[in-house]
């Protein structure tokens, strides 16, 4: 399959996007209409999508316009996605926004670097939502999910484990409601013998039916990553000879109905998983090759932002929820988190009853806070930006953060001075951190605002920080100091 790499929200004319499919416009517009419906794609604010009805000479004069407008072609379009996009025989590779290169080695290194920590992040812990198949966040049941899904946890926990039970007197484990329900004990005292229990056999079943099926569905779900040019992105490997194939196990239809039987006799949690996704995977792979330009394939999210602020929460170590202020309240001393140290909203009013107050139901809530625990003890105010930043004497600014922004970060350290004093810490450092394809960290400058300076607030730092040392860090569960950003 020809395999195309492009920038999320770069810019693409369709000349260019022609050159980078080798495709002419005629046999483009198809797949990036469908693009356009699935919201992989989009068209730059401003400009007239102008695909529709091509004639036999490809002249985008002659196309119809989806959306109201002149057909124009000065019309760009960007991918609003990071991740992995199977259509129509191209597998699309979308890069984050960060990596500017189009050096083919730092593309594929931040492509890998992307799909784990989606891996990390969507699949363990449900933080990022994943882009479905019909568009959707969190409806994801496609071929590559599925086939991932299979095939990790089978590098991780081994084949299907079928147990097959049988009862006797032998050794094994005491089957205690047959054993009261079919024997009358003999009492000493107040104390029940059974003298034949019911023992419960279990043996596994090397050879069953689902055990088989197992090995075949996952060999299928490898050579399926593999055909599309997956595996070494996803830095899984290639799995051969596990099984005769799946073509071999029977008509999908009997497959369904064999798995559907088995899922009612079935109570082991990790095998009823193991149904859902043999199901799932049975059914993606007949659309796959069925529905064929009409469909669709993705593994990634087009909330990449989501994964660099928890990536950045993870491995600076947020505090905002950890128990690390001693305060005495009534007498009583007690420890209290971060975030119970920042005051909310107070409403007032007045009725028949004389005046009265409500709090509102929410505050300012920082992105990453921790203590910086040295010599010179500080609190550390982060907020993961995820921006293509840049700073020039001549240029100007681009890619900054708004007012916002810069004001609520300011709130954050006026927030915190309750916790401040409550820790005996004298300093705060505010930080603005965005990711870049260099090696360690960059420092861009600061920002300030007058005013809030004059009230003593901390000017916020800009770092630039590797998005390499924050993924590793987060991939081998290591912490990162407030001495790696140099504040």
């Amino acid at each position: 399959m020809p395999r195309v790499t492009v920038t999320e929200l770069q810019h693409y004319r369709l000349e260019t996007l022609c050159e980078l499919f080798g495709a002419s416009i005629s046999e483009l517009a198809p797949s990036l209409q469908y693009l356009l419906e699935s919201r992989v794609l989009e068209v730059v604010p401003g400009g007239t999508v102008y695909l529709g009805d091509i004639d036999s000479s490809g002249d985008s004069t002659q196309i119809k316009p989806i959306y109201r407008g002149a057909a124009e072609k000065s019309v760009e379009y960007r991918f609003r996605f990071v991740g992995v996009v199977v259509h129509n025989n191209y597998v699309i590779r979308v890069v984050p926004k960060y990596v500017a290169s189009s050096s083919q080695e730092v593309c594929e290194l931040h492509m890998r670097l992307a799909l784990r920590a989606l891996r990390t992040l969507g699949n363990q812990q449900h933080l990022i939502p994943l882009f479905g198949e019909n568009g959707n966040e969190g409806e994801v049941n496609g071929i590559i999910s599925v086939s991932l899904s299979l095939l990790t946890d089978y590098l991780t926990n081994g084949p299907y484990l079928s147990v097959s039970e049988r009862l006797g007197s032998e050794n094994g484990e005491t089957d205690w409601c047959r054993t009261i329900e079919n024997q009358s004990p003999i009492f000493a005292g107040s104390f029940p013998i059974y003298f034949d229990p019911v023992k419960r056999l279990r043996s596994r079943d090397q050879d069953s039916f689902m055990r088989r099926l197992h090995l075949a569905i996952v060999q299928a779900a490898s050579d399926t990553l593999s055909d599309l040019g997956l595996l070494d992105v996803l830095e899984l490997p290639r799995l051969q000879g596990i099984s005769a194939g799946l073509h071999r196990m029977g008509p999908t239809v009997e497959l369904l109905r064999a798995i559907s039987a088995h899922d009612r006799i079935e109570y082991g949690v990790r095998n009823r998983q193991l149904l859902s996704m043999f199901t799932a995977f049975l059914n993606a792979a007949n659309d796959r090759y069925t529905v064929g330009p009409e469909s669709l394939a993705t593994f990634g999210t087009s909330s990449f932002n989501l994964v660099w602020e928890h990536a950045c929460g993870i491995v600076f170590r947020n505090e905002l929820d950890e128990p690390v202020v001693s305060t005495v309240a009534q007498g009583n001393q007690r420890t209290r988190t971060l975030r119970e140290l920042i005051d909310f909203p107070e409403w007032h009013g007045s009725d028949y009853f004389g005046h009265f107050s409500v709090f509102s139901g929410s505050t300012l809530i920082p992105d990453v806070v921790f203590v910086e625990r040295s010599t010179n003890p500080a609190l550390v105010i982060l907020d993961a930006k995820y921006y293509n930043f840049s700073l020039l004497r001549n240029a100007g600014v681009s890619g900054a953060p708004g007012v916002a922004d810069i004001g609520k970060q300011y709130l954050y350290s006026i927030a915190l001075r309750g916790a401040r004093e409550a820790l005996s810490i004298k300093t705060t450092k505010n930080c603005f951190v965005f990711p870049g394809v260099h090696s360690g960290v960059r420092n861009l400058g600061e920002v300030s605002w007058g005013f809030l300076d004059r009230m003593g607030q901390e000017k916020i730092q800009l770092r630039s920080v590797s998005v390499e040392d924050i993924f590793f860090a987060m991939f081998q569960g290591s912490r990162l100091e407030a001495d790696y950003l140099r504040l």
